[in-house]
């Protein structure tokens, strides 16, 4: 085993196809599981198949992501298989520009944390290797136009990282800036003209920059994982200004992906950024590879036999499915074809699916996506619960599947209940599907 790690490390072609299938692996079994993987891959899956973000389908976050995903499915088609495909060459790249950054002395560290962070892919996940591409370029001094452009990539998937423009705004050399700015307002105009063209714009705007009051107002909690971030922040903050080190500055503003859910997920992904920067300066660190690489065995078996212990696993094979070559739960499968069977038999009628995994059984069964599939807290724009239910009450003669779920008390669960018990207090339920799924008929 030592020699095969050893022949890993000096071929470098071998190492980055080994992280490159590991992951691939992963997103195909384990991390197969997560809700998110839906919504990023529908994002994308959507635009691939000709539908215009904001204006067809909700969506709180920029738009690079799944277009550039999208343009990967037009080549090589648009399974979720594909999507995981892309995902893992995001994260190999990642892994590259970290190892150029500081020689791959933390990079077992920062793999490890990608391993429990990176059981979703999508815009996160590409945010990372433009950041550390942008770290790259920053301190090997590359072309000021290319570092305005990385900048904007970074605002084009995460409204949030405008705050990576603050080093920009304090260097002093006013022509830097200029250089930079340029190329960071040029994309984003050929956003806003596409977004104009397609009547989206306004719709953009509401989801993504008025809606977010709404998004932090319903999602903000003080946990343990807000104080840790407080922490690094300051900490961050104090090595800025002790040593104008650049990269702590960008570190800093990178926690900013963290609010307004403080939760492990969104606190591991700041923290990449700052244990990159703290390990810089660190010289051995051998032992805390090894240690961290112990614990990540312990966990990952762990997180392995959870997911598989007691539960009936079933792996698509059938190509003709947009799940192929992944595997589910059994059960998540069985109701995925007990809801499919209700929708062809009542397809000539208008249904809507109120569910929070609406968008895994309605790509599993290949049934357009519609601005009803993602009903989580502050993902309807400006005032978006009352929006939905002026929506709900102009619907002329509608079918709703809704799933009542009896636990509603998860701090991370975003899903709007109210809207469920809206229609069921409402509304007349017309049958039961399964356990705790209800068809209602809205009539106006």
């Amino acid at each position: 085993m030592k020699r095969i790690i050893t022949f890993i490390k000096k071929n470098s072609l071998f190492f980055y196809l080994f992280i490159f299938f590991f992951f691939l692996l992963s997103f195909i079994t384990i991390n197969n599981f997560i809700m998110d993987n839906y919504w990023n891959y529908g994002f994308s899956y959507n635009i691939a198949n000709g539908l215009i973000p904001y204006r067809d389908f909700n969506m709180i976050l920029f738009p690079l992501f799944p277009f550039l995903c999208s343009l990967f499915m037009k080549i090589f088609g648009s399974k979720l298989i594909v999507y995981y495909i892309f995902s893992s060459l995001i994260f190999t790249l990642t892994i590259f520009f970290i190892k150029k950054l500081n020689g791959g002395k933390s990079l077992i560290i920062l793999i490890i944390y990608f391993c429990f962070l990176f059981q979703t892919g999508g815009y996160n996940l590409l945010g990372l290797l433009l950041f550390f591409v942008l770290l790259y370029l920053e301190l090997t001094k590359k072309n000021d136009y290319l570092i305005g452009l990385i900048l904007s990539f970074l605002f084009l998937n995460n409204q949030k990282m405008i705050v990576l423009l603050l080093p920009t705004l304090l260097l002093k050399d006013y022509k830097k800036v200029l250089k930079r700015l340029i190329t960071f307002i040029i994309p984003f105009s050929l956003l806003l003209v596409y977004l104009s063209i397609n009547n989206a714009l306004y719709s953009f705007l509401d989801y993504t920059v008025f809606g977010l009051f709404d998004f932090e107002n319903k999602n903000g909690h003080i946990t343990i994982w807000f104080v840790l971030e407080v922490l690094i922040s300051l900490y961050l903050l104090y090595k800025y200004f002790k040593t104008k080190d650049i990269s702590s500055l960008y570190c800093l503003c990178f926690q900013v992906i963290a609010v307004p859910i403080f939760d492990p997920y969104h606190f591991i992904l700041g923290l990449i950024p700052f244990s990159f920067y703290a390990f810089e300066g660190v010289g051995n660190i051998k032992k805390l590879n090894i240690l961290f690489l112990s614990l990540f065995l312990v966990c990952f078996t762990f997180d392995t036999m959870k997911i598989f212990n007691g539960n009936n696993i079933y792996f698509n094979t059938d190509i003709n499915h947009n799940f192929f070559l992944t595997m589910s739960l059994s059960g998540v499968n069985n109701t995925s074809d007990m809801l499919y069977e209700f929708y062809k038999e009542h397809n000539s009628e208008n249904i809507y699916f109120i569910v929070g995994e609406a968008y895994y059984y309605k790509l599993d069964n290949k049934i357009k996506i519609n601005s009803y599939d993602l009903l989580l807290n502050g993902n309807n724009g400006y005032n978006g619960h009352q929006k939905v239910i002026n929506k709900i009450k102009k619907e002329k003669d509608a079918l709703f599947i809704i799933y009542d779920e009896q636990n509603r008390d998860n701090l991370y669960d975003q899903f709007d209940y109210q809207l469920v018990d809206y229609i069921m207090n409402n509304y007349e339920q017309v049958t039961s599907l399964g356990n705790n799924f209800y068809v209602y008929r809205v009539v106006n």
